[in-house]
């Protein structure tokens, strides 16, 4: 894999894209952190309390709001999912 080069305007914007996408998808409480460019794709971390998942999506992607929506449903249940598990497992005394 080759890193692409990005401007930290760049990459602030893919951030914002990004976050605007969690956010609209009613998810406030997850938060993109780092967001790199490599091989045509944003490689990005999402965060949920202490919980850190890495991820990605095709640059292109982003360019249409349903396409991006549609991948991003997909990769939000990477982090909430195992919040969740957690969260139900101090819960019940585990």
């Amino acid at each position: 894999m080759e890193k692409d080069a990005m401007t930290d305007k760049a990459m602030q914007a893919h951030r914002d894209t990004l976050q605007a996408l969690v956010t609209s998808l009613g998810r406030d409480d997850i938060a993109v952190g780092e967001v790199s460019r490599v091989d045509g794709r944003l490689v990005f971390t999402l965060t949920r309390g202490d919980h850190t998942h890495r991820d990605e999506i095709a640059i292109d992607v982003l360019s249409d709001r349903e396409r991006a929506m549609a991948a991003m449903m997909v990769i939000i249940p990477r982090i909430s999912k195992p919040v969740e598990e957690k969260h139900l497992e101090a819960s019940n005394g585990h």
